[in-house]
């Protein structure tokens, strides 16, 4: 995705937030230790030099977690992260290099992003997700609620 067009849907998805979960998602995360893991772990996913640049390690590794999250098979993945604005954003994949449905198979099959999946995103993000998913209740709860007369 190109800056200017980066740029603007950042802001058209800044005025209807509510909209857009993942960016939600993305602002709440603490990123770090899962990117610095993913650093870590870069040798076993270039193997050697030959061929175009791999895409970066954290945008395959936040692709495959809506994929996970909507029982996406990889065709509707990919197809998804073309046409929807929100999954763009949240991926970051920069240019016009969004990964292809083999890609992310192979990525998805590698051993450390399902351990970086189910290790690291389920200790650092479940406080977080148990928050906003008490808060959602919370709101339903009170729009449920009858109004007192």
């Amino acid at each position: 995705m190109s800056t200017f067009f980066r740029q603007t849907a950042q802001a058209m998805t800044a005025k209807h937030i509510g909209r857009f979960p993942l960016s939600e998602l993305d602002q709440v995360i603490d990123w770090q230790p899962i990117e610095q893991y993913l650093i870590r772990q870069k040798t076993r996913y270039l193997r050697d030099r030959r061929g175009r640049p791999a895409h970066p390690l954290s945008s395959m590794f936040k692709a495959v977690l809506p994929g996970q999250w909507h029982s996406l098979s990889d065709p509707e993945l990919e197809h998804s992260l073309i046409t929807r604005i929100g999954f763009n954003l949240f991926c970051r994949f920069d240019g016009p290099g969004i990964p292809g449905c083999s890609t992310l198979c192979r990525y998805r099959k590698f051993r450390y992003a399902r351990a970086a999946y189910f290790g690291l995103l389920k200790v650092g993000a479940q406080s977080h997700l148990k928050a906003m998913c008490l808060n959602l209740l919370k709101a339903a709860n009170r729009l449920s609620a009858p109004a007192a007369a």
